[in-house]
């Protein structure tokens, strides 16, 4: 196929991940010391949110991946983007907590959507570049709430609510839905695609019962929680600590930059060294960033712990993609990573953002909080390692 066709297709695909990973990095944090203070709620309630993000995501990823094996990506796509525009604009009637996991729900739910087209797309028209360009569409994924999330503070704090969420709503979906009729499939077949990246396709029956899907479900689940726990931490803990809102947020803007950038480089240097060679160095980078954290108390170096857990957090999405289709094939991938993301849906949310909130609850500690989600990326690096497969 023309170089320019698959270009446009990359950029639309990149394009809708704009709002979305806005939505998901950027939003609860901004939020969460309002909803706080106007609804009379404890910190750690608050920090929970991720969880029903991560809830919606282990419910529907599987489901979309079974949906684009019927339907068009762009069709899907479309959908996920009214999805999100509606749960936007939905901020303007928030009035309890249950209003505020409800939102969540369904940004999780958006993200499911939105997310497996694309980066199935993008893999299927790059078979020979599958980390970069996954590494790409996870840059524009993470890194869109680093730069959008200051000017998005700046709005909410200087509009009416109703305003605030008519704008965030109107732009979700405009910029969502512009470039969708351009998401397709290529006309290859999948044995075709199969022979490119030298494997058959598994079946689902075969993946359960393989221990490379297991291994890295694990690194979901670990990485996954305690990497999306920071994005409500990180202004909590700043706040915590005497930090104004506009510098506590500093530590969730370089969390979300490096969340970004680090999926495009990761994604290139697993294409070079290896997708669980590279998995292992950033689970070990962020298990020191969140045993630091608590360590040492300065602005600077909490910024460069939270670049560390961004980092992590970002080759897990721009890494695995690659190396589930390398490990089970093309035919049934999105329905294979909505399974791995049963583990970032089901058990990340407890295992982070859940049990985050109750330690933080309990002790008030958020030392202890941290040296928890620290362990949980040491153990990551474990398992990913155990990986058979290296590239």
């Amino acid at each position: 196929m023309p170089d320019k066709k698959r270009i446009i297709i990359l950029i639309a695909c990149c394009i809708n991940m704009i709002w979305i990973g806005t939505s998901i990095f950027a939003l609860p944090g901004i939020m969460a010391p309002y909803w706080q203070k106007k609804l009379s709620i404890a910190t750690g309630t608050v920090s929970k949110c991720p969880f029903f993000i991560l809830l919606a995501t282990g419910i529907f990823m599987y489901i979309v991946g079974k949906l684009q094996e019927n339907y068009p990506p762009s069709v899907i796509v479309f959908l996920g983007s009214v999805i999100l525009g509606a749960t936007n604009f939905f901020l303007y009637l928030i009035s309890s907590i249950s209003h505020i996991f409800l939102w969540a729900f369904f940004i999780g739910c958006a993200s499911a959507f939105l997310y497996i087209p694309c980066i199935t797309v993008v893999q299927r028209w790059f078979l020979k570049s599958k980390g970069f360009v996954v590494g790409l569409v996870n840059l524009i994924f993470g890194i869109s709430a680093s730069f959008l999330g200051p000017p998005i503070n700046k709005l909410f704090a200087s509009s009416d609510l109703l305003i605030f969420s008519i704008i965030i709503a109107s732009l979700s979906f405009i910029t969502g839905t512009i470039f969708t009729p351009f998401i397709k499939f290529p006309e290859e077949s999948i044995k075709t695609e199969d022979m490119s990246v030298g494997k058959k396709s598994f079946s689902i029956k075969q993946v359960l019962k393989d221990k490379n899907f297991w291994f890295i479900w694990v690194c979901w689940a670990f990485t996954g929680g305690a990497g999306i726990s920071l994005i409500t931490l990180s202004t909590l803990f700043g706040i915590h600590t005497g930090l104004s809102k506009a510098k506590a947020i500093l530590m969730l803007s370089s969390f979300n930059f490096a969340n970004g950038l680090g999926r495009l480089f990761t994604g290139i240097i697993s294409d070079r060294f290896g997708r669980t060679n590279t998995m292992f160095v950033c689970f070990l980078l962020g298990g020191v960033g969140y045993a630091i954290i608590p360590l040492i108390s300065n602005l600077y170096v909490w910024c460069v712990c939270s670049i560390m857990i961004g980092i992590a957090f970002g080759a897990l999405f721009a890494v695995s993609a690659p190396l589930i289709m390398e490990s089970f094939g093309v035919k049934n991938f999105g329905a294979i990573f909505g399974l791995v993301f049963t583990a970032y849906g089901f058990v990340a949310g407890p295992l982070g953002p859940w049990i985050s909130g109750y330690l933080l609850n309990v002790t008030n500690s958020f030392s202890t909080v941290f040296f928890y989600l620290s362990a949980m990326m040491f153990l990551s690096s474990i398992c990913i390692i155990k990986v058979s497969l290296t590239k």
